[in-house]
This record gives C-alpha cells, sequence and structure tokens, in this order.
C-alpha cells in the first residue's frame, strides 16, 4: 500500500474539518533543494485573483476552495517541513490577538518589523511558542492587469522552524503580486 505524501495528509485532515482542499502542486513534484545560483523558485497560483511568488526553496501547494469555486486560500509546504506559508485572498480570516498569543503555551513576546509586499508597506507581527516561529501580516494589494484596479485583502502568515527561514519567506513576500489571470503575470 503506498504511503501517503505529506500533501495528501494535510488534505485528509482538512477534509475532516470541512474544507475542500485540492493538490495544485503535489509534494512528489517539489525538489528538496533550492537551485544553486538562482535567486528563488518562482510559483503561479490560479485564481480570481492569481498570486504569483518567488519563495526560497520549492514548495508544495494545497489550494482550499470557497463554494462558487474561488479559490480563497493556498496552504504551501517544502519537502524539509522546516517552514510553510498561508496565504488568503479576500477571505475573512480569523485574526487571533496579541492576548490570544500569549496563552500559547511556551509564548515568548510579539515584535513587529515593518517589509513590504508589492510596493506596499506591511507591518509584520512576529512570535512564537514551543512549537515554531511565526508572523503575519494582512495588506491590500490591486491585481496586475486588473482595469478596475479593484483591492484585494491579502493576509499572509508564515511558520518556520528557524529565524532564517522566517526572514527568507518574509523577504522573497516582499515580491508577492496579484493579477486578474495567472498568465498575465510575468515571471
Amino acid at each position: 500500500m503506498p504511503r501517503e505524501t505529506p500533501d495528501q495528509a494535510v488534505q485528509r485532515v482538512l477534509a475532516k474539518y470541512g474544507v475542500s482542499a485540492r493538490i495544485v502542486r503535489p509534494w512528489s513534484a517539489v525538489q528538496e533543494t533550492p537551485p544553486s545560483g538562482d535567486k528563488g523558485v518562482p510559483i503561479l497560483l490560479a485564481g480570481s485573483p492569481g498570486v504569483a511568488l518567488v519563495l526560497d526553496r520549492d514548495y508544495w501547494v494545497l489550494a482550499s476552495t470557497k463554494p462558487g469555486g474561488q479559490s480563497a486560500s493556498w496552504i504551501l509546504n517544502p519537502k524539509d517541513e522546516q517552514s510553510g506559508l498561508n496565504i488568503f485572498v479576500d477571505e475573512d480570516v480569523h485574526d487571533r490577538s496579541d492576548e490570544t498569543l500569549a496563552k500559547e503555551p511556551g509564548f515568548t513576546r510579539i515584535t513587529r518589523t515593518t517589509g513590504t509586499v508589492d510596493g506596499e508597506a506591511v507591518t509584520w507581527r512576529r512570535w512564537s511558542d514551543e512549537n515554531h516561529l511565526y508572523s503575519d501580516c494582512t495588506v491590500w494589494l490591486s491585481a496586475k492587469n486588473d482595469p478596475a484596479k479593484q483591492k484585494h485583502r491579502v493576509t499572509l502568515m508564515v511558520t518556520a522552524n528557524t529565524e532564517e527561514r522566517r526572514r527568507a519567506l518574509e523577504e522573497h513576500l516582499a515580491f508577492l503580486q496579484l493579477s486578474a489571470s495567472t498568465a498575465e503575470l510575468g515571471h
């Protein structure tokens, strides 16, 4: 009997909680080490709007679909499972307050640092607990090639096992872009 891959396991667990998710980029297609000399691995996520980003390494991807068929969120993880990224577009994300986070076992403290996503200023909220290092931010972005220039709420949540991996994801997310069509993104 074939062993369940990490992407299949996450898909199965989400289904138990009533969340429908499909594998967009399978675990089996992910390269374990980043290509040497490259500035990152380009990833295109189809949706309305679509998302284009270049990450520090290759990631497998699950898309969570809302009723009506629009992809609203993505879960990304590399093969080594030392970091992870959740991207939510136009989705009402259950934000956890600073006070709620402070109740987690092993909680350290919350700090804030500035950054950018697609040229827009953001504040990364950073913390850790007994399991991981975390950061999150929310930014309003227009999709490239959208004549209406509609703004979309984008929430980014980073999970990492080392400060280096958390920082690498935050820095690479500076180049995230939305597009009315992923075919229109030039990466």
